[in-house]
């Protein structure tokens, strides 16, 4: 009696898991078609830098929040206080914020595409998107930097209204 029981069990359990298991790897891939769908959208409106994120920049978004995202939050992220630069120019200080950097990555990547669309030599205009590439690699670095900053802030103003 006792075998039979332990048996019973047994399978009982390994219903569970397999149901379990089955709801997970379900649940990843909706996950993995959401996120592919988002990053499809962002390129389709193809600016503030939204034609550079791919789905696995939206899955790191949704892992690296532990709350959600209100559209509060969002407009905050969108006008973060400049950084201000000296200029090199006497027009006195340029405005470097992240609605600025995501415009001018934008309009690079622009550049990229008319080259490809217009130069009948397509490695000619593989090596400019390639040398815009590495050209524009610090200021991707500084954008994640602001994005990265935007999040820290909105943490530090929720630990501000907790205390």
């Amino acid at each position: 009696m006792h075998r039979k029981y332990k048996r019973i069990i047994g399978r009982t359990e390994a219903k569970h898991i397999v149901i379990m298991l089955e709801k997970i790897n379900e649940e990843s891939v909706q996950i993995q078609t959401l996120t592919a769908n988002i990053a499809e959208i962002a390129n389709g409106i193809g600016r503030d830098g939204l034609e550079q994120i791919d789905s696995s920049d939206i899955q790191e978004l949704l892992e690296s929040q532990d709350e959600d995202l209100t559209e509060t939050d969002l407009e905050e992220m969108l006008n973060l206080q400049p950084i201000e630069e000296e200029a090199s120019t006497s027009t006195g200080n340029v405005t470097f914020n992240l609605k600025n950097l995501r415009e001018g990555l934008r309009m690079a990547n622009e550049l990229c595409d008319f080259f490809i669309k217009v130069d009948p030599s397509m490695e000619r205009s593989l090596i400019f998107k390639k040398q815009i590439a590495n050209a524009t690699v610090k200021y991707k670095s500084e954008l994640k930097d602001l994005l990265n900053t935007a999040k820290q802030e909105k943490k530090y103003k929720v630990l501000e209204t907790i205390a």
